[in-house]
């Protein structure tokens, strides 16, 4: 999933997931909660992102995260992880390269 580069600040477009198991198919996300983990590749520090999630999809596994600008305030490279749990177990998917540009 392309999404980037973002620049300082920039909360748009949203980042919409499809969440697929080890086979490729979709992970039905009924009663899913989620955290967006940013993690900073030069320091390797993680923080979550401040945005929320949406479910669009439950049964297809479509999810949303709908990013605040404090995701974005410092440029630099990073990889992003979503982190999902169902039923108590905790899911983190491969990371995406995710850049944030200065202004």
């Amino acid at each position: 999933m392309a999404i980037s580069p973002f620049y300082v600040g920039q909360t748009g477009p949203a980042l919409r997931a499809t969440i697929q198991d080890d086979s490729d198919n979709p992970v039905n996300l009924t009663g899913a909660t989620f955290t967006l983990v940013i993690e900073n590749t030069l320091t390797n520090a993680n923080v979550s992102g401040a945005g929320t999630w949406s479910i669009l999809n439950a049964p297809a596994g479509v999810a949303q995260y709908t990013w605040n600008s404090a995701d974005t305030a410092t440029p630099g490279a990073y990889n992003l992880f979503i982190e999902y749990v169902i039923s108590g177990v905790t899911y983190i998917t491969d990371p995406t390269t995710f850049l944030v540009k200065p202004i």
